[in-house]
């Protein structure tokens, strides 16, 4: 059965699917099928959960936002999203977000945590009028079982009047586990609208190259803009290190969301 907000009971939506509309004032439209749960303590935040603490082979999960002009959405999630392995070899898991951004978005999840031979497709597309934040992050895996997921695609899109700005794309699979060395947490952040954080975010890491010394780092991160749009990556030897980077450099847009939105940092 779907579940709906009041104002939207009328929302017809396929299993795994979920929808939502963000007016300056409300959530105008808040609507999901399981797999798929959405749940939103205000106006401004709303958390992605699926049922069990992650997503099985076969599951699709798709979500449809639309943000109006002066609204401000903060998307999270609760803890690390668990990618299982598949009951049958073959199955992918998948997650698709498109959304339209008129006023401002943040989407701030924890990491993906592909467990060992899973399979999982990500595609994120945005149409960006006004500005956001996306944070796209994955860790090894479980204990003992460092990369080795069967194939892990990550694909975010960013558009702005109808043309491409920016694509990114991770694409991993087991063959990869020599080439990572100790490293267990990537980061990708996407800024787009934010001038005077980007500029802070790039002097930040101009300052970093002149201090750092040395060829062995247990963690290293960039900051590069392109397009219009800010690109900050980090990896660590854990997840720890990588929150340590992005929590200093994102700490101001808890004066935006509040927060709740750098929870995931902490």
């Amino acid at each position: 059965m779907p579940n709906t907000s009041p104002s939207s009971s009328r929302v017809s939506l396929n299993p795994g699917n979920g929808r939502i509309h963000c007016t300056r004032t409300s959530l105008s439209t808040l609507a999901y099928r399981y797999p798929l749960k959405l749940i939103s303590p205000h106006s401004s935040l709303c958390y992605i959960l699926s049922y069990g603490g992650g997503i099985v082979g076969g599951d699709s999960i798709e979500i449809s936002v639309k943000v109006d002009k002066d609204a401000t959405l903060t998307f999270l999630t609760q803890g690390t999203t668990k990618v299982f392995k598949p009951k049958a070899s073959g199955l992918i898991s998948k997650q698709i977000i498109y959304a339209e951004v008129n006023g401002t978005l943040l989407l701030l999840p924890d990491p993906i945590q592909p467990f060992k031979d899973s399979s999982y497709i990500q595609i994120q597309r945005f149409e960006v009028y006004g500005r956001m934040v996306l944070l796209d992050w994955v860790i090894s895996g479980r204990y003992e079982e460092d990369w080795l997921l069967s194939s892990y695609i990550s694909n975010n899109e960013i558009y702005k009047d109808g043309n491409l700005i920016i694509r990114d794309v991770l694409r991993l699979d087991s063959s990869v586990r020599e080439s990572m060395g100790s490293f267990r947490c990537f980061a990708n952040v996407i800024i787009f609208g934010f001038p005077e954080m980007e500029a802070r975010c790039l002097q930040s890491y101009v300052n970093e190259k002149k201090v750092r010394k040395g060829t062995t780092l247990d963690k290293i991160w960039s900051v590069n803009q392109v397009r219009g749009c800010t690109v900050i990556k980090a990896a660590g030897k854990d997840t720890e290190m990588v929150k340590s980077i992005l929590r200093r450099l994102l700490d101001e847009l808890q004066l935006i969301g509040g927060r709740d939105c750098l929870r995931p940092l902490e």
